[in-house]
């Protein structure tokens, strides 16, 4: 992973705070300097434009994002459990994932932003395919719907209950969508 200066990790989470709780199309670079309290020329100094800085924050969120999921282990549905836990972590702390919310947003980001939401989202759906492909081979689910299938349905409902969660206020409805998925493991 890059190695970012103290500066420049502190306005990468700023900014990454700013995008989970308000997208990133809702803050500026003024936002991030009252936070730190600098001026902007400081930051327009480390992050040249605001698309330069979108590109380091995605990057480095999909890249800590992938570390975590490969620190996990377990049987497949251990597995499962770990990664929700990731998203769960998020929501518990007040954000969004990040690449759900730039995906909200996708067509008005910079085509290299749009690059590594999408990395995000595939990295994560073949890491979750292998996961998926050993629950099918040890008979946890039935043979009706590929890997590949359940994957995509998977990452795509802890996104989609991540945000029904936070508009609603209940954390729970989270949890029920993972149970729900879960259970279907024999």
């Amino acid at each position: 992973m890059k190695e970012y200066t103290k500066t420049q990790t502190s306005i990468l989470d700023i900014a990454q705070e700013l995008s989970q709780t308000r997208g990133f199309n809702g803050f500026s670079y003024r936002d991030i300097a009252d936070r730190i309290g600098i001026r902007t020329a400081s930051i327009h100094h480390h992050f040249r434009t605001k698309s330069d800085l979108g590109t380091a924050m995605t990057e480095r969120y999909r890249e800590t994002f992938q570390q975590a999921v490969r620190r996990l282990d377990g049987d497949p549905k251990k597995l499962l459990e770990g990664f929700a836990e990731l998203f769960l972590n998020t929501l518990q702390a007040g954000r969004m994932c990040l690449c759900g919310t730039l995906a909200v947003e996708y067509e008005t980001l910079p085509a290299s932003m749009q690059t590594e939401v999408r990395a995000f989202f595939l990295d994560n759906e073949r890491w979750l395919t292998e996961v998926f492909r050993r629950a099918k081979e040890d008979g946890r689910f039935s043979k009706d719907k590929s890997a590949e299938e359940l994957a995509t349905a998977f990452l795509s409902a802890l996104e989609g209950a991540m945000m029904s969660a936070r508009a609603l206020g209940e954390a729970r409805r989270f949890r029920v969508t993972v149970e729900q998925f879960l259970q279907a493991m024999n």
